[in-house]
């Protein structure tokens, strides 16, 4: 008697066994996602037909699945669909898929999926104040939420609190000897940033020169001689890359 089967890879050659199976996602940093293609099989006599996939789960949102390249297959056929993971959340991120077909007895194919969400240290930090993690909204890089002239990158970059007002608490520069000076510690907790500095004798737009990190982690310092310009200006800068 002619009967449809179903199997399904992932990845294609690697057959997985319905209910039991569990395809474990890398960790992803928040913002960002990784995908994993399914193949789907018919290894019987007969069509295998009706096939649809759907998704339930503690985080089913944070794993996306595409349309089904065919929803019938005839005996060694083969289809595909894609799983993407984009984690909503740092920490474990569980949920399941399941593929319906006229299989008699593996009809749906349950599979669990698992992945990991990793939340840099903006991110952690931005989640902290302002309960989102994405840079926008209360807590875009470049939003003053709190009105003191301190940018909210440059808040966490200086271990500051982006809800009080910090105005004058950013390091500043100082004469030392004969050279201008910017030196602080980067404050511990704070990661990915990168700290930059220019300096200028006129203050005009084209007139900045960047200046280099001469410190040791988590020491920063940027030097520069003064010599004979009667006008030397200095100002800090910030990248999350």
């Amino acid at each position: 008697m002619a009967t449809p089967e179903i199997a399904v890879e992932q990845p294609s050659g690697t057959n997985h066994t319905d209910g039991s199976a569990t395809i474990p996602y890398a960790s992803v940093t928040l913002g960002a996602s990784t995908v994993k293609t399914f193949t789907v099989r018919n290894p019987g006599t007969a069509n295998l037909t009706g096939l649809a996939v759907t998704k339930n789960g503690t985080h089913a949102a944070d794993f996306s699945v595409s349309t089904l390249g065919a929803t019938t297959l005839t005996p060694s056929a083969s289809t595909y669909f894609t799983v993407t993971f984009a984690p909503g959340a740092a920490g474990p991120r569980t949920a399941a898929i399941h593929i319906a077909s006229n299989d008699a007895d593996e009809n749906p194919f349950d599979i669990n999926l698992t992945g990991t969400g990793v939340a840099t240290a903006v991110q952690a930090w931005r989640q902290t104040y302002f309960g989102n993690f994405s840079n926008g909204g209360d807590g875009e890089d470049l939003k003053d939420f709190d009105k003191d002239g301190i940018a909210n990158l440059l808040e966490f970059a200086f271990g500051l609190h982006p809800k009080q007002n910090s105005a004058g608490w950013l390091p500043k520069a100082q004469k030392v000897g004969s050279n201008m000076v910017i030196s602080f510690t980067q404050p511990a907790g704070v990661s990915g940033i990168t700290y930059g500095a220019q300096w200028s004798p006129t203050l005009l737009s084209g007139s900045w020169t960047a200046v280099a990190d001469t410190g040791t982690a988590p020491q920063r310092t940027f030097s520069v001689p003064i010599g004979s310009h009667p006008n030397v200006y200095m100002r800090l800068k910030v990248t999350d890359p």
